[in-house]
């Protein structure tokens, strides 16, 4: 048994509580190679009775903070797959990567939805990104927040065609998904929740002049345009060019050309590995601090944090 792999340290096993199992160890000499070698022979001799099991490991501390200890294994074990084990300590990097101002993001996500604007998807899938490295437990509890919170935004300003979101009547759906099918399913009960959000302002193309500046910005928005440029090459005038992009975008000039630039910006990072800088020049800006604000302001999140993102949507795929 398990006990016997622990014959050579003071220990003591907790009780079975739901799944889980609390050992505390303790060792005059013990370091976190050795914490890490009994993880190992733990899931070894539960694997061989066919039985998966998870392990987060704390740091080494005085008797008097065990209870931190047990705190950082939990830590551990949100970012643990299953037969595998996790030191608090190899969590770091993990962390690091994703410090991106997780509640802000979700911030945005909410006014979007509150304001009936597409890019509620964008900052879901950020968020859905940004869990992606949790276990499934952790995820599924994450997942299950947002979408409490998108439903509660959705049911405030439309009380009567609000589809509701039931957390328990989704119960074992949801405890049947893992790993990216969590994912997959999340997205698609935000899609249910939200599905009455579209674009405010959409664009109208059929009048001539807006027609003829999307395809003006599409062929040239890596060059320097100021609306006077644009407004020369539609033949009006800059008072009367500004009007009317606004009437028909809803948005001025420099933020449509910013949200056009923002959009390219997104292919490349999603299609390369072209550097932050480069992708800011190609696109039409001359500095990289100042596309960084302008990316953050469109999406959320800041370039380099949207490339982490990526990776770990490609590293656990």
């Amino acid at each position: 048994s398990f006990k016997n792999i622990l014959m050579n340290y003071n220990h003591a096993i907790g009780p079975l509580i739901g799944n889980r199992i609390s050992i505390l160890v303790t060792h005059d000499t013990i370091d976190e190679e050795d914490s890490n070698n009994v993880a190992e022979l733990l899931i070894k001799t539960f694997n061989e009775k066919h039985i998966t099991v998870t392990i987060g490991i704390g740091s080494i501390t005085s008797i008097a903070s065990i209870y931190s200890s047990f705190l950082e294994s939990l830590t551990a074990l949100s970012y643990c797959n299953p037969n595998k084990h996790m030191h608090v300590n190899d969590t770091t990097d993990l962390r690091k990567d994703l410090n991106f101002d997780y509640e802000d993001t979700e911030k945005h996500l909410l006014d979007a939805i509150r304001q009936k604007k597409v890019e509620a998807y964008d900052y879901f899938g950020i968020l859905m990104n940004c869990i992606a490295p949790f276990n499934d437990l952790a995820k599924r509890n994450f997942i299950v927040e947002i979408l409490i919170l998108s439903a509660h935004v959705m049911r405030i300003d439309n009380p009567e065609s609000m589809k509701r979101f039931n957390p328990l009547g989704k119960t074992k759906e949801l405890m049947e998904c893992k790993g990216s099918e969590l994912i997959e399913w999340a997205f698609k009960q935000f899609i249910y929740i939200t599905a009455i959000v579209k674009p405010q302002n959409s664009i109208d193309y059929s009048n001539k002049i807006v027609r003829l500046t999307k395809e003006y910005l599409e062929a040239h928005y890596t060059e320097d345009i100021s609306l006077e440029d644009v407004a020369t090459q539609v033949n009006v005038s800059p008072q009367y060019f500004s009007k009317l992009i606004k009437k028909n975008t809803g948005f001025n000039f420099i933020d449509w050309l910013s949200m056009m630039r923002v959009k390219k910006a997104k292919e490349l990072f999603n299609s390369s590995n072209l550097s932050i800088k480069e992708v800011c020049y190609m696109i039409g800006y001359k500095d990289p601090n100042y596309f960084s604000r302008i990316f953050k302001k469109r999406v959320g999140i800041t370039p380099s944090e949207y490339i982490k993102n990526i990776n770990f949507k490609i590293s656990d795929d």
